[in-house]
């Protein structure tokens, strides 16, 4: 990018405008300020003039009132003087709000005004006594005619002082007004040269702009086409990186399905030695059925020639019967009878087990394809336990309290790894710490739901775990097994299968020398809780 070789000057031309603006907008508000006090004036004055009227008016009223009083002696005309009395009292203070003088209240015709008031005010005390001559007399005396008209003189002495001091201050405001419009007027002139000097100083800016964009163009042309290079080897590489990372999923699939055959063949001849074992009742009661079986048809032969001899008279009932009985004796008919049954009931038995390991070893080491299915933990469980026997059954008894359990959107094959990996972790502690010993232990297994949470605790009575390498065992290749025994990938996948892939939860709870428990919680839609689409 190539820069304008000129630059606006622009704090001169920002300050400029700001202090042209600061004084105009100065002069507008001194113009406004004016115009306000000028307005204020007029209206006071006119106001001053309403009031002086309406004064004298009221005073009239008022003088009328008590005369008329004194020589009727209505009390109606009292009324009317009350009710003018406030209206009169009001328009006084609000001259004396107005007025311009801070000396109003002292003046003569205030003073004359309040002994006026107390004039009339005894002249009604002796109209209510009903000495109305006398309340004539008071209103006429030449005190009283005196103090109406000084009273009336202040008045209009008062408003022609006021209307004086208006017109004064008037003439000051218009002054005003006038100056400030003509400081106005200098400051537009003064801002119309300051924006003639900022238009040519912008316009020489826009030429160097243009100048300046011109190379810029021809720097963005040339950045384009780097850009275009660059994107081309972007492309290249991540398609190289989906190839690493399609190998790398095949890689760690191929991984998960070996770590998950390492553990049948760990379990294998374990495995091969449960399905010997009802192997064996199975042959033991197919011979001993074959064996029976050719005995019970040695005796139908030797009844139906018996029978056939009787038919043709070559013996007789006796005889007949006699060689039935020799032949049921000689076979043991009675314990064929009782025993074949059971020999049934033993070879349907033991093939219903082969069956059970067969289907057991068929879920955990089926490759599968990391499908999310509805699944039955319990039986999942029990299913593990199955290959799991022979890894425990010599040291340890186990004990489940599977709760019931709505199906979980989990990786079946997966949690069965997990399962599996925690009973031989748990068989292999207890068998460490019952070395030299004949105890047997104990591997507890339970299930519940907690919420929207699956739990699944495996406890053991083992050795326990130190604390010093608690945080440690679900580390890649971390194990304190004796070399051959343990590769250290068991809890590592425990680990990356509940808390990576089903956003669950694993806590270890261990004392040295009382035993382990692990505890898994996994969410009920663990499909979801992993962001992906749900089961359908």
């Amino acid at each position: 990018m190539v820069a304008a070789s000129h630059t606006p000057p622009l704090r001169p031309i920002t300050a400029a405008v700001l202090l042209v603006m600061a004084l105009f907008l100065c002069a507008s508000w001194l113009t406004a300020r004016s115009y306000t006090d000028l307005h204020a004036l007029v209206s006071r004055e006119l106001e001053l003039r309403y009031l002086s009227g309406r004064l004298l008016y009221l005073h009239q009223q008022m003088a009328e009132s008590v005369r008329l009083a004194a020589e009727t002696g209505s009390p109606d005309w009292q009324e009317r003087y009350r009710a003018v009395a406030p209206q009169f009292a009001d328009l006084e203070r609000r001259v004396v709000a107005i007025a311009p003088g801070a000396t109003v209240l002292d003046s003569p015709t205030w003073i004359a005004s309040a002994e006026l008031a107390v004039t009339e005010a005894q002249a009604f005390t002796l109209v209510r006594r009903g000495e109305r001559r006398q309340a004539v007399a008071l209103l006429s005396a030449p005190e009283y005619r005196q103090r109406e008209a000084a009273y009336v003189k202040g008045l209009e002495v008062m408003a022609a002082d006021m209307m004086s001091q208006a017109q004064s201050q008037l003439a000051i405001e218009r002054k005003g007004v006038f100056a400030a419009a003509l400081l106005e007027l200098a400051l537009l002139a003064a801002l119309a040269g300051a924006w003639v000097w900022i238009a040519r100083i912008v316009r020489g800016y826009l030429q160097a702009v243009q100048s300046a964009e011109r190379a810029l163009a021809d720097s963005n042309r040339e950045l384009e086409r780097r850009v275009a290079a660059r994107t081309e080897q972007l492309t290249r590489l991540n398609a190289q990186l989906r190839d690493e990372m399609t190998q790398r999923s095949l890689m760690e699939a191929e991984l998960r399905q070996a770590q998950k055959l390492e553990a049948v063949g760990r379990l294998a001849a374990g495995v091969a030695h449960e399905i010997n074992t009802p192997i064996q009742f199975v042959s033991d009661s197919c011979h001993f059925l074959r064996d029976a079986g050719g005995e019970v048809l040695a005796v139908l032969g030797r009844e139906g020639a018996a029978l056939a001899a009787l038919e043709d008279g070559r013996m007789n009932a006796a005889q007949a019967l006699q060689e039935i009985h020799a032949a049921r004796g000689a076979a043991e008919l009675d314990f064929l009878a009782e025993n074949m049954p059971q020999a049934t009931v033993r070879a349907l038995e033991g093939l219903d087990r082969v069956t059970q390991i067969v289907r057991s070893m068929k879920e955990l080491s089926h490759p599968g394809n990391r499908e999310w299915i509805a699944t039955d933990l319990n039986r999942s469980i029990e299913n593990t336990l199955t290959l799991a026997r022979n890894e425990y059954k010599y040291v340890a008894d186990v004990q489940t309290d599977l709760a019931a359990l709505p199906p979980v959107a989990c990786l079946p094959g997966e949690l069965n790894q997990v399962v599996l990996n925690l009973v031989v972790n748990a068989a292999h502690a207890i068998a460490e710490a019952n070395q030299g010993h004949e105890r047997r232990g104990t591997i507890r297994i339970r299930t519940a739901l907690e919420g929207g949470d699956v739990r699944i605790d495996v406890e053991d009575d083992g050795c326990g775990i130190p604390e010093a390498i608690r945080d440690k065992i679900f580390e890649p290749f971390f194990t304190t097994k004796e070399i051959g025994r343990g590769t250290g990938q068991g809890l590592a996948l425990v680990r990356t299968v509940i808390v990576d892939h089903h956003r669950g939860t694993i806590e270890v709870t261990s004392q040295p020398g009382q035993g382990t428990t692990v505890t898994i919680r996994i969410p009920l839609d663990a499909q979801g809780a992993a962001g992906l689409p749900q089961v359908a």
